[in-house]
């Protein structure tokens, strides 16, 4: 409103431009402000909202410059032809008494141009007061400094700011108002600063430093204009602190280079769980790219171990407790499986409401290679790699629960080798290890993928057959296993023959307990032993002949 009714005063359209100009920035000042309100809502960094709300204040700084010349020159050049018309009515009256019908007529001008000076005189002041006005809406500290570098004015921000009353500021040198360390450098570069008088941006790059009243020290921003009043240079600064965005500035230089040296991965995922940031261990972790994974969404990393309910779960607990944590097998962009025990943390803003979630990736590779070493060490016999006694009863108990529960039979195979101990006693321990790799190999070409092979001691291996359809299908498998295991061991000296005795029990035939089924395979086989070896027996009630 103050600028409309500025605008109406407006002599020339030189000046209604200028108001025109002033007012564009008064409202850019007004849409920014706006603006870094929704942006702070959004979460955006100090330094992000900065450059996003930075405005172009010059043009409107000269454009008060030039309507401040304008007025004043308007109001001189009033006065001056105020001046002359009086001086011509004086000069008419030196006529005499033969004039005096005229000074009616010249006391009308007297009147009009005593008239005139006055809307000139108030404009002057209409644009002194609106020039006051502007200074107290700023929303940055603006004070209007002298040549000699005696502060002239200043407005509300600028007394807030400081500490100082207005009463205090006015009158006070510039350098009171810096640290003592930078004063004498001032008073040089005040001088060469009126001496161009160009706007001009300050600290931009660097760190300047004012002083409060209470003695503290504030990071500030200054835009520089100049103007002329009476003759006399004047220049307007306007004074943004910027203590806290240098201070989240600092925090953010901190954050950003813990995230870089971090040694685990570390993803950052908007609330829709869409990629905004990682670091460069997590792009080593996974083998893509930053360009590659920003804006992509974590399941770019799926291996397909896990199913749907396993996500499904991690989110209700994000959800709920506002974390997870886990282990999670992903594949690198090579198709490697990345084994990584992961911790999300949900973030959220002002309003208690998500904004964005953070992941930490932990490389686990190594330790599941040693969990893995030492499941083969505790489970695996160490020279054939098949299971040893108790990963065998483990198996072998849970077969016989899977056949209780789907009602078919399992069997359990007991094989004792023919012909070893001579390989042993005659071609020594060495030969006797070929022997039983070779065996175990053989035994696994011999089973399917769901049965179990084991190596329990010595020269004894042990078979479990899952969920046999018939009974009688025992008997192939035997005759497979049996041909496989009868072959020849060749040296240089003489030339030996390996074959297997093989014993059968059937669950729930032959018993109801591991230990049960177990000694009936064991009978059967050395029943076997006893009829002549390199064949197969079932376990019979029946006393063997």
């Amino acid at each position: 409103a103050a600028i409309d009714g500025y605008k109406q005063l407006a002599i020339s359209p030189q000046q209604q431009l200028a108001i025109d100009r002033f007012r564009q920035v008064v409202d850019r000042y007004a849409e920014k402000y706006e603006l870094s309100k929704q942006l702070i809502d959004q979460g955006w960094g100090a330094d992000l909202i900065e450059r996003q709300v930075r405005v172009d204040d010059g043009p409107g700084l000269q454009a008060l410059e030039y309507l401040s010349a304008a007025t004043l020159k308007d109001s001189h050049a009033n006065e001056a032809a105020v001046e002359r018309d009086i001086a011509r009515v004086l000069a008419f009256m030196d006529w005499g008494w033969l004039l005096v019908p005229l000074l009616v007529l010249v006391s009308a001008v007297v009147i009009l141009m005593l008239y005139r000076l006055t809307k000139s005189n108030e404009v002057l002041e209409s644009a002194k007061q609106y020039a006051d006005d502007v200074l107290k809406a700023a929303p940055d500290a603006m004070i209007v400094v002298g040549k000699a570098g005696t502060i002239l004015n200043a407005n509300l921000e600028a007394q807030s700011l400081f500490g100082y009353s207005a009463d205090e500021l006015v009158g006070m040198k510039l350098e009171q108002m810096m640290p003592e360390r930078f004063r004498q450098p001032h008073s040089t570069y005040v001088n060469k600063a009126f001496e161009v008088a160009r706007p001009q941006s300050m600290n931009k790059r660097s760190d300047l430093l004012a002083l409060t009243k209470s003695g503290k020290e504030i990071s500030i921003e200054i835009n520089l204009s100049y103007t002329s009043q009476d003759g006399e240079t004047q220049s307007i600064a306007a004074i943004r602190d910027v203590s806290m965005r240098k201070q989240a500035e600092g925090h953010m230089r901190l954050a950003r280079k813990v995230l870089d040296d971090a040694s685990e991965g570390i993803l950052i995922t908007d609330k829709d769980a869409c990629i905004v940031d990682m670091n460069a261990a997590f792009c080593q972790l996974s083998g893509y790219g930053r360009d590659e994974l920003l804006g992509q969404s974590p399941s770019i990393l799926s291996s397909g171990r896990h199913d749907r309910d396993f996500y499904q779960q991690m989110w209700l607990q994000l959800a709920k407790l506002g974390y997870w944590k886990g282990e999670i097998w992903d594949r690198r962009k090579g198709g490697e499986l990345i084994p990584s025990l992961v911790s999300i943390s949900a973030v959220v803003d002002e309003a208690d409401e998500v904004s964005n979630y953070v992941a930490v990736y932990s490389d686990i590779t190594d330790l599941k290679e040693k969990e893995q070493q030492l499941e083969q060490l505790a489970h695996f016999d160490g020279l054939t790699g098949l299971a040893n006694r108790m990963l065998f009863h483990d198996r072998l108990r849970a077969a016989m629960h899977r056949s209780n529960r789907r009602k078919k039979c399992c069997a359990v195979m007991y094989i004792d080798l023919d012909g070893f101990k001579l390989v042993n006693d005659r071609l020594g321990h060495a030969a006797g290890d070929n022997v039983l790799v070779q065996v175990s190999a053989q035994i696994r070409d011999s089973i399917r993928e769901d049965d179990t092979a084991a190596r329990l001691g010595g020269d004894e291996f042990a078979i479990i057959f899952n969920e046999l359809a018939d009974r009688d299908d025992v008997d192939m498998l035997a005759e497979r296993v049996l041909k496989k295991l009868t072959f020849e061991v060749n040296s240089d000296a003489e030339t030996l023959f390996i074959s297997a005795s093989i014993g059968v029990a059937i669950y729930p035939d032959h018993g109801d307990s591991i230990e049960g089924l177990l000694q009936c395979a064991d009978q059967a086989m050395y029943d076997c032993k006893r009829h002549g070896k390199k064949g197969y027996r079932r376990f019979s009630n029946e006393k063997s002949q």
